[in-house]
C-alpha cells in the first residue's frame, strides 16, 4: 500500500513537472517572438512593421506578464509617433495605397487609442477625424479640452471642424466616463457659438466665391451646430430653430437620381432641435 502511494506521489510531481517545462518553453517561445516582432518595427518596410505593429496589440490583449504588456504599449505608443513623423517628412516611398492613403496610420491611431494612455494624446489630436479616436481623446477630459479650444482658432477647416466634434463628445451627456462640466463646460459653449459666427455666410463675396466655398464652410459650421447639439442645453432652442429656418449655406446633392438643393447647416439645426424637444 505504502508503495503504491509512492508511485502515486511520483506520477503527480512526473505530472507536474511536464507541466512546468511546457509552461517554461511557452514562454520562452513567446519572448523571443515578442522580441523578434519588436525588432521588426525597425525595417525599412512599412508592411513589415504594420504587420509586427498588429501581432504585438493583439498579444497585448491575451498576454498575462504584466512587464510585456507595459513594454508593447510604450513601444506601440512611440512607433506611431515615429511613423507620423516619417509620414510628415515623406518618407512613406512604398508604393502600395495603403502607405500612401495613411490607412495604416489611421489604424494604427485606433488600436493606440484603445491603451487610454496620455502620452498617445500628442499623435492621436492628428487622427481626430476618427469617431473612436475622438471618444478616446474626450476621456482625458481638460488637458484635452484646452488643446481643442486652441484648435477651434485654426484656420484650418478640417482641424477646427474636427475640434468642435471632438469636444461635442466632452460634452454629450452619458452614464459613464468625461463629461466636461461647470467653468469647462461653459467655455466649450462660448467657444462653439463664437466658432458658428465667425464662419458664417459672408455678405461681400461673389456667388462664384459662395458656390466654391460652400461645402468647406459648412462642414466647419455643420460640425460646430453637432457639437452644440451635444450640450442638450435648452437655452439653444431659439438659436437652433433661426438656424434651421434662415441658414442661407446651400448645396447640391443627388438625390433619387435628382439633384436637388441642400441646406446642410439647416439639417443639422432640426436633428438637434428634435433631440431636445424628445427630452423635454
Amino acid at each position: 500500500m505504502k508503495q503504491k502511494k509512492n508511485w502515486v506521489r511520483i506520477i503527480m510531481v512526473l505530472v507536474l513537472l511536464i507541466a512546468l517545462n511546457s509552461s517554461v518553453r511557452a514562454y520562452t517561445f513567446e519572448k523571443e517572438q515578442i522580441d523578434t516582432w519588436l525588432e521588426q518595427l525597425n525595417s525599412q518596410d512599412w508592411s513589415v512593421r504594420a504587420d509586427a505593429e498588429i501581432y504585438l496589440y493583439y498579444s497585448s490583449k491575451k498576454l498575462k506578464d504584466e512587464e510585456i504588456i507595459k513594454k508593447i504599449k510604450t513601444t506601440l505608443i512611440d512607433q506611431l509617433a515615429k511613423e507620423i513623423a516619417l509620414k510628415d517628412a515623406g518618407q512613406f516611398r512604398d508604393d502600395t495605397p495603403g502607405a500612401e492613403s495613411g490607412e495604416y496610420l489611421a489604424n494604427f491611431a485606433e488600436r493606440v487609442a484603445t491603451f487610454k494612455d496620455a502620452r498617445s494624446i500628442p499623435s492621436l489630436m492628428r487622427y481626430n477625424s476618427i469617431r473612436s479616436v475622438r471618444r478616446a481623446l474626450a476621456e482625458f477630459g481638460d488637458p484635452v479640452a484646452k488643446i481643442l479650444l486652441k484648435d477651434l482658432e485654426s484656420k484650418d477647416s478640417s482641424t477646427k471642424g474636427y475640434a468642435a466634434l471632438t469636444l461635442g463628445e466632452m460634452v454629450r451627456p452619458k452614464e459613464k466616463g468625461y463629461v466636461a462640466q461647470g467653468r469647462m463646460r461653459k467655455r466649450i459653449k462660448k467657444a462653439l457659438i463664437k466658432t458658428l459666427k465667425e464662419s458664417k455666410h459672408p455678405t461681400d463675396k461673389t456667388i462664384e466665391w459662395y458656390e466654391e466655398k460652400v461645402w468647406e464652410r459648412a462642414s466647419i459650421r455643420r460640425r460646430v451646430v453637432r457639437a452644440l447639439g451635444q450640450l442638450d442645453d435648452p437655452t439653444l432652442i431659439p438659436l437652433f430653430e433661426k438656424i434651421a429656418r434662415e441658414d442661407p449655406d446651400v448645396g447640391k446633392r443627388r438625390i433619387e437620381g435628382y439633384v436637388k438643393e441642400v441646406y446642410p447647416i439647416r439639417e443639422e439645426a432640426k436633428k438637434a432641435l428634435e433631440r431636445l424637444k424628445e427630452k423635454q
